[in-house]
């Protein structure tokens, strides 16, 4: 079995897991819910600017720079998911979750900027992997230490032994990546187009461009949000697989025995 294809075993593994495990299901509760604060945020700086600016180059170059804003501030609940996530797969203490989050949320957030242009570690057929970016996050929430603690204790992991997994030979990020992007795009044109079909006409009366506007941010949500929430679960789990290979806690631990074991068998 390819890469690709144990990771779509190892996706479906994955969903089982989620429904085991309410904690999961609350992460992406949590994650839903700050979504839907982000486009709140969003229709209300866009009905101020639609105030006073109308419908002008200004007013839609400013409302641009908005979208882009909210969808910066997506990647950050994406990755603010995947540590909620590791939290609840590796089953930690609940009296100490009050550590976890918010302080740690802040780290996250440095984390999500040290690693906005994740390509080079996806798709390096090299030895890029062995730098251990991909344990960082599941380092930062296991541990609950600060970012630069976590860039530490990668470092004594790497002296104290080579990294020997390469996370390519299970292909999580690339395909949750593909899926990701896909309604990511899809959402922006079909929100767009509603959006704008809305509020069409020779005299749009500022309540409509208004609903205009809150219906294209629901309908992008409606159709990117579960595609990315997934994405960030599955590649949470799969990156603490990694970590725990890694650290020699276990050969294969938790859903990557699964999809080795069927990737040997076949």
């Amino acid at each position: 079995m390819t890469a690709l294809g144990t990771a779509f075993k190892y996706c479906y593994y994955t969903i089982g897991e989620i429904f085991n495990r309410p904690r999961v299901l609350i992460a992406l509760l949590f994650s839903f819910v700050e979504s839907l604060v982000s486009a709140s945020v969003t229709l209300a700086l866009t009905t101020i600017i639609l105030h006073f600016f109308r419908a002008s180059f200004w007013g839609l170059f400013l409302i641009g720079v908005i979208m882009a804003v909210f969808l910066i501030a997506l990647c950050f609940i994406y990755q603010l998911l995947k540590a909620r996530a590791i939290y609840a797969y590796t089953l930690r203490d609940p009296i100490a979750h009050h550590k976890l989050f918010p302080p740690l949320a802040w780290d996250v957030l440095r984390y999500s900027h040290k690693h906005l242009l994740p390509w080079s570690d996806t798709f390096d057929d090299g030895t890029g992997w062995q730098k251990g970016r991909h344990l960082v996050l599941p380092l930062m929430v296991t541990e609950l230490e600060p970012y630069e603690r976590s860039l530490e204790r990668l470092e004594e992991l790497k002296r104290s032994r080579t990294l020997t997994f390469n996370p390519n030979k299970v292909a999580i990020k690339p395909l949750t990546i593909v899926f990701s992007l896909a309604s990511l795009l899809l959402g922006i044109v079909i929100g767009a187009w509603l959006g704008f079909s809305a509020a069409s006409g020779i005299v749009v009366p500022f309540i409509r461009q208004i609903q205009a506007a809150g219906f294209a941010l629901l309908v992008f949500l409606a159709i990117s949000w579960l595609p990315s929430a997934l994405s960030a679960v599955k590649n949470a789990f799969y990156q603490t697989d990694l970590l725990l290979v890694e650290q020699s806690v276990s050969d294969q631990p938790g859903l990557l025995a699964h999809a080795q074991k069927d990737r040997a068998m076949s």
